[in-house]
């Protein structure tokens, strides 16, 4: 009797451990199918200029005309000016953020209170939050919270399959005083799915 009920034990243990081995097995097939279907997100970004924006203190420009520059005729280093795409290659809406990353100056270093933005679309459209009369100061950007160090330019969606074109220029503010010193600001430009 003892016998037969130890046999019995180990046929309860035997199916009990093939149960569990066959639940694992399908808990993985599971996992592995929907990781399948799961296409990451990435955006293909196109720099027709520099990833880089510089500018010296050589001249302060008004809005005026800082707003229209085109990126040729004026003195190397008065304006940063920066063009690129953002394309969305996937099969859904994605958002995306625009970021600057500011420099460790080549001298001495400009203020970020006197340098402003302008970020338009290739018509010179300004986008959302960037003004025909009131410009975007580099020291009143948001501070990214997992980025410390690095300023949110812009946060949008871009739908399926489209592309968005970016016109960003920057310049000393006309309100910079006189310095005597050489001084500049640059920043990098970065672009990622939110």
């Amino acid at each position: 009797m003892k016998k037969s009920f130890k046999h019995f034990e180990i046929a309860v243990f035997v199916v009990s451990l093939f149960c569990i081995i066959a639940i694992l097995i399908m808990i993985a097939f599971i996992i592995l199918r929907d990781n399948k279907n799961i296409t990451p997100q990435n955006l293909d970004v196109v720099f027709n200029t520099s990833d880089i924006m510089y500018i010296e203190n050589k001249l302060p420009l008004s809005d005026e005309v800082a707003k229209g520059y085109e990126g040729k005729g004026m003195e190397e280093y008065i304006e940063g000016y920066s063009t690129f795409s953002i394309t969305n290659p996937n099969d859904k809406r994605i958002e995306y953020e625009i970021y600057l990353t500011k420099q460790d100056p080549k001298v001495n270093g400009i203020k970020s209170n006197y340098i402003n933005l302008y970020l338009t679309d290739e018509f010179n459209n300004p986008y959302p939050g960037f003004d025909k009369n009131k410009m975007v100061n580099y020291y009143d950007l948001y501070v990214l919270k997992d980025k410390p160090g690095r300023k949110l330019l812009y946060r949008s969606k871009l739908m399926a399959h489209k592309t968005a074109n970016f016109k960003l220029r920057m310049w000393l503010s006309d309100s910079y005083g006189y310095s005597p010193l050489k001084e500049d600001f640059s920043v990098d430009i970065d672009v990622r799915i939110k």
